[in-house]
């Protein structure tokens, strides 16, 4: 015996399939963002504990719609290839030392100079904040596509507020990377 297809039955079916992906869509948008991030150090380093701090203090601030993950001692990634994994967009968030920028950009470098060492802080900073430093930041800025790469951490305005940030991005740029090499 053959089962028919009343209209009502038709109409809901219908209904049903063209608002299943705008339910699903909903639960999505109503799930928080996951914000991974990658440490090389282990956990009682201090870059740990800054970093651990500054997760907390996203997590407040944006009331739920972030949820933040540390992983420590290199668990996701190792500094060397944390700047990749960036790119694919395989962790939001890293904190290598700057000895793994020079997979991107050879310059990176300068601030290990022997010149530098022993020097004071104000030097440094002079040389980091300077010419060189201005131009290792357009270098790193082409390579890594990133808009902040010119600001130490002790630059950046505090985060108060998930507004405050209101129109920036959290990870990699979704395009292309720019070329390799010098120029």
């Amino acid at each position: 015996m053959g089962s028919s297809l009343s209209r009502r039955t038709f109409v809901a079916s219908a209904i049903a399939t063209v608002a299943a992906p705008a339910l699903r869509t909903r639960a999505a948008a109503d799930a928080p963002l996951v914000l991974r991030c990658s440490l090389e150090t282990a956990p009682s380093h201090t870059r740990n504990a800054i970093i651990r701090d500054y997760l907390g203090r996203i997590e407040s601030a944006a009331g739920g719609k972030i949820k933040t993950q540390l992983f420590e001692s290199g668990q996701l990634f190792p500094d060397l290839q944390v700047g990749k994994a960036l790119l694919q967009g395989q962790v939001e968030m890293a904190a290598p030392g700057s000895w793994s920028l020079t997979g991107f950009v050879p310059d990176a470098d300068f601030i290990q100079l022997p010149v530098l060492y022993g020097r004071s802080m104000e030097m440094v900073h002079r040389a980091v904040d300077g010419k060189p430093g201005q131009l290792l930041a357009k270098q790193i800025e082409q390579q890594l596509l990133c808009g902040a790469a010119d600001r130490r951490p002790a630059d950046v305005d505090p985060l108060c507020h998930p507004l405050d940030r209101a129109g920036c991005q959290v990870g990699p740029q979704r395009h292309a990377p720019a070329p390799r090499g010098r120029s």
